[in-house]
């Protein structure tokens, strides 16, 4: 039987979380990744932060 797992990724910019996002699936099992949700959060219209939430199995 398969568990789900969850990561969350944060960066500065969205090529950044890109990056995350592409170097976690790399090192991630053919078959084993499931979805991305994305989110973004601005302070005070100045600073953004990007979330990824990954979902994935552990076989």
């Amino acid at each position: 039987m398969a568990r789900l797992r969850t990561n969350i990724l944060e960066a500065r910019d969205k090529d950044t979380l890109e990056n995350m996002i592409n170097r976690f699936l790399y090192d991630l099992p053919e078959g084993d990744f499931i979805d991305i949700k994305f989110s973004t959060y601005t302070f005070y219209d100045k600073h953004s932060v990007y979330t990824a939430l990954i979902l994935f199995k552990i076989t």
